[in-house]
């Protein structure tokens, strides 16, 4: 989904990017219905949004949200899997 590539493909302001599971792995510790609720609501930072409800679009419907959260979700996995298979 283009509005969560904006932030989450390189780790722009602070989102985990793509990927990096040293950045998802305190998320993934929250679980899966946590990380789905802060997709879904945003996330509240001092300063304002850190993360917009919906990646900042409105249109995305729940099954939509969850549904990039599970693919960035297995990007993270797939990249740690990758580096434990590099250190052996």
């Amino acid at each position: 989904m283009q509005v969560c590539r904006n932030c989450h493909l390189m780790g722009v302001a602070g989102a985990p990017a793509i990927g990096d599971y040293t950045a998802w792995n305190r998320r993934i510790a929250k679980g899966t219905a946590a990380l789905y609720s802060s997709a879904i609501r945003g996330i509240q930072g001092e300063t304002g949004w850190s993360m917009p409800p919906r990646g900042g679009n409105d249109a995305l419907s729940d099954k939509e949200v969850r549904l990039a959260v599970d693919f960035m979700l297995a990007a993270a996995r797939d990249a740690q899997g990758k580096q434990q298979r590099i250190r052996i």
